[in-house]
């Protein structure tokens, strides 16, 4: 069974990590709180070409309790 959270666009982020916080907590099996979003690089490495792209993607990071 596929898993998603609806987001709506417009969403401050702190609307955001709660959407997250509640979702890992239900579907993890331990809780969770919040600490902050970080934007950092990540490099994708493309399987058929071996291609190595960064990118800046935002995550937000919880702490398990």
């Amino acid at each position: 069974m596929p898993f998603g959270i609806k987001i709506d666009e417009n969403a401050s982020a702190s609307d955001v990590a709660k959407k997250l916080q509640d979702f890992i907590n239900a579907h993890s099996g331990s809780k969770s709180e919040f600490i902050k979003f970080e934007t950092l690089p990540v490099k994708i490495v493309n399987s058929i070409d071996n291609s190595i792209e960064v990118k800046d993607y935002t995550v937000c990071i919880f702490k398990e309790l």
